[in-house]
């Protein structure tokens, strides 16, 4: 009897095993996301500053190695509402900085220190904690 017992157990398990696999449903797809970074320089050019991603290979007096954190502001913000426009929810949400403000502060600097040119310049977004961060060579062009 307990053989029985077992060999139909083991016959339910093995031709439950063998069932045919289940159909996951499709999820919707995500759109592509495109992020473009653009780092315009004309400004500076026309005011006699040379910022370059890469070295210099010209002469030139070496001023120093620059790092910048900047760490946006985070606030309260007041955000319509899309159903009534006379209310408002409150969100708390960090200042946007784009990249023109970034360049601005780094020339500042690098100009701080005596350099007319910030070359080897990298900018990197932590789009995570929204910290920016910018490392550069400052040089005086010769």
């Amino acid at each position: 009897m307990m053989k029985r017992v077992i060999l139909i157990f083991t016959a339910t398990i093995a031709l439950a095993g063998c069932s045919a696999p289940k159909r996951i449903p499709q999820t919707q797809e995500k759109p592509r996301i495109v992020v473009v970074d653009f780092l315009n320089f004309e400004k500076f050019e026309k005011e006699g500053f040379f910022i370059s991603s890469t070295p210099y290979m010209k002469d030139y007096r070496n001023i120093g190695e620059i790092t910048i954190l900047i760490t946006p502001k985070v606030g309260d913000y007041k955000v319509p509402s899309e159903l009534n426009p006379n209310w408002h929810t409150i969100e708390r949400r960090a200042e946007t900085i784009d990249n023109d403000e970034v360049l601005d502060i780094a020339v500042q600097e690098a100009k701080k220190r005596g350099a007319d040119a910030l070359v080897n310049l990298k900018i990197k977004r932590d789009y995570n904690d929204r910290d920016i961060y910018v490392t550069g060579l400052c040089i005086k062009r010769l």
